[in-house]
């Protein structure tokens, strides 16, 4: 869904979602979708703060097992229109920009733009909870669920050594 800059009134513009057309595809949600959007205008630059709040079916990075993830996350982005300056060079940003986005259309893609700040909530490790522990690298057991019936090997730098004594 894209909105003209210049459509965005004095007073802004307000957008609630309640589903998830806005979510890439390959996400599979649960339960009930609320996202939230306001655009204000401020001469050539484009104010926009949202929130978003779901829960996604994730599968666990250690154990593979399939669970519940709730991500919530609010955001404030400042669109600044591209400069001459900026055009071309080299760009260092400071802390202050950090929260700033280059404007360089006529438009805004809110379905985007929300996309955006849902993989920037996505953790980078997906755990079911903190101290997941994983499946066992001999048995493929889940460790969460059970004790592994392996039998661990142990062995250090210095097996070598006891070879030596016998």
């Amino acid at each position: 869904m894209k909105i003209a800059i210049q459509d965005i009134p004095p007073e802004g513009l307000f957008f609630a979602f309640h589903g998830c057309d806005w979510l890439p595809g390959e996400v599979e949600t649960v339960g009930e979708v609320q996202a939230e959007l306001s655009l204000s205008r401020d001469r050539d630059r484009v104010l926009a703060s949202g929130s978003f709040d779901l829960q996604i079916r994730q599968t666990c990075d250690r154990c593979l097992v399939d669970f519940i993830l709730p991500l919530a996350n609010s955001f404030k982005i400042d669109f600044e229109p591209e400069t001459d300056e900026m055009s071309g060079r080299e760009h260092h940003c400071r802390p202050e920009e950090m929260d700033t986005e280059v404007l360089t259309g006529t438009e805004i893609d809110i379905h985007e733009l929300l996309r955006q700040q849902f993989y920037l909530a996505m953790p980078v490790k997906v755990l079911c909870y903190g101290d997941c522990k994983g499946l066992c690298g001999g048995c493929g057991s889940n460790l969460n669920q059970a004790e592994c019936s392996c039998q661990q090997e142990t062995s250090s730098a210095f097996d070598v050594l006891r070879t030596l004594l016998k």
